[in-house]
């Protein structure tokens, strides 16, 4: 038994003995978790920071009184030696084929600087708002050099994609 749980602790990464600190992320109903569970990895720049701990949805009371979903609340937390900022840019991400997704941070955030408009330190149990993906399609397309754009207008709706690489 204690040879499984090294074992165990071994390949999961997971520290027993790392302090952590607490925080929260904050996604619209629209973006979704889909993918992401309680002990889902907190990975900052790709290297495994933390786990996610647990989910819960926030809902609002509308004029008639019933309840709607207004967003997911995703708290997670992260190794004492990440620290974040409040302009700190998170992202959920799912692998192309099965497995479970889990929150990226490619940005712990930076402070206010001469030339930078930047942020203050996230406190312990703090919340930032998980950026906006438009799913596999779009980091299919991100990652060959192109934007996907979609939206509607008077005329309709449209779709575009524009290389912003300048290689056609």
């Amino acid at each position: 038994l204690a040879l499984g749980i090294a074992v165990f602790i071994i390949l999961s990464g997971w520290n027993p003995f790392q302090s952590r600190n607490s925080y929260t992320v904050r996604f619209t109903v629209e973006q979704g978790v889909d993918g992401l569970a309680s002990g889902s990895d907190v990975k900052v720049g790709g290297l495994l920071k933390g786990m996610v701990t647990g989910i819960s949805p926030q809902f609002a009371k509308n004029d008639s009184k019933n309840e709607q979903l207004e967003s997911i609340l995703v708290d997670f937390n992260v190794d004492t030696d990440v620290k974040l900022w409040s302009n700190a840019s998170v992202t959920r991400y799912m692998p192309l084929l099965g497995g479970g997704a889990w929150l990226n941070f490619d940005s712990v955030g930076f402070p206010k600087t001469a030339d930078k408009e930047g942020g203050t330190p996230l406190k312990q149990g703090g919340e930032l708002t998980a950026n906006v993906t438009g799913g596999i399609l779009a980091t299919l397309l991100t990652a060959a050099g192109l934007v996907a754009c979609s939206g509607s207008s008077s005329t309709g709706t449209y779709n575009q994609v524009f290389n912003v690489t300048g290689r056609w």
